[in-house]
């Protein structure tokens, strides 16, 4: 056995993970003939994960249908490292933010609904 037939041991490391959404309008696919595969992905939405092996370098991609996080989840990451954050949805607009509590002996007014 020479050296390049040795078996390599992996080591992998997730390098990039990408979320495309599900299309909000699915009367558009239809009649476009499309593959099935391409029609789940379009429906369903797909996570894509990049993965290189630190012994090689060797690239390795994968892929799910739907989202590993739940939208809840995404969000509150999306506070975290942008500040707050607005959706619009039904012509009403909604602000989420992450919200500190007050350092002790500090009072705290938040309105109440």
């Amino acid at each position: 056995m020479t050296i390049n037939q040795l078996p390599v041991e992996h080591d992998w490391e997730l390098i990039s993970r990408t979320y495309s959404a599900p299309r909000r309008d699915s009367s558009a696919l239809v009649g476009l003939n499309l593959p099935e595969d391409v029609l789940q992905k379009a429906l369903t939405g797909v996570t894509t994960y990049l993965w290189q092996c630190k012994n090689t370098g060797e690239l390795r991609k994968e892929e799910l249908l739907g989202n590993d996080k739940d939208e809840l989840e995404e969000l509150v990451e999306k506070v975290d490292r942008g500040g707050m954050q607005y959706i619009r949805m039904n012509g009403n607009v909604y602000a989420i933010a992450k919200w500190v509590p007050p350092q002790d002996g500090q009072e705290s007014r938040v309105p109440l609904k």
